[in-house]
């Protein structure tokens, strides 16, 4: 388990502590533990089994897995609303340029936010692109701006919905 958790810290760039952290010199522990007997028994079968309707092999609960909030459309080839599948494709290329060396100077940890103006319930247009991430001291913020706006923040968007578009550029905590 350590050895994995250092691996993933390595494979996505906490490769040096000045980072925040590091895949060689991080502090691990493992802590793993069963489910309550009380939580298995709500969640191992689905309604319909426990009020005893079906039969049915495949008709399980979802054992103790984690709740997800979402919906699916079809806004996207993702099957995801616009927002969220344009922001998915920002921060996929932050990390690429960065990994490439692109954009050598990006530390791990990059967000994004894409704001869609929607008309009668159809993307017209997106509002506003933000980008957040950390980066080497040396890189000024500004510079950064410019060469992200050149290099890629706008590559995988139809060109119809970026009229008048804000892209704002900026590290974590506004600075």
């Amino acid at each position: 388990m350590r050895d994995l958790v250092r691996k993933t810290l390595d494979e996505i760039g906490y490769t040096q502590r000045s980072y925040g952290t590091s895949g060689k010199t991080a502090h691990i522990e493992v802590h793993l533990s069963g489910s309550r007997p009380t939580s298995r028994s709500a969640s191992n079968k689905g309604l319909e089994a426990k009020q005893h309707e079906s039969e049915d092999d495949l008709d399980t609960g979802a054992g103790d897995q984690g709740m997800m909030v979402g919906f699916a459309c079809d806004e996207t080839e993702e099957l995801m609303p616009l927002p969220i599948a344009l922001a998915h494709r920002l921060t996929r290329r932050l990390t690429e340029v960065r990994k490439n060396g692109t954009l050598g100077y990006l530390r791990p940890d990059g967000k994004s936010q894409v704001t869609v103006e929607y008309r009668f319930g159809k993307p017209a247009r997106v509002d506003t692109i933000v980008i957040s991430t950390q980066h080497a001291e040396m890189s000024s913020r500004p510079r950064s701006a410019a060469i992200w706006r050149r290099s890629s923040s706008t590559r995988s968007f139809s060109k119809e919905l970026l009229q008048n578009t804000r892209i704002l550029v900026n590290r974590p905590g506004g600075s």
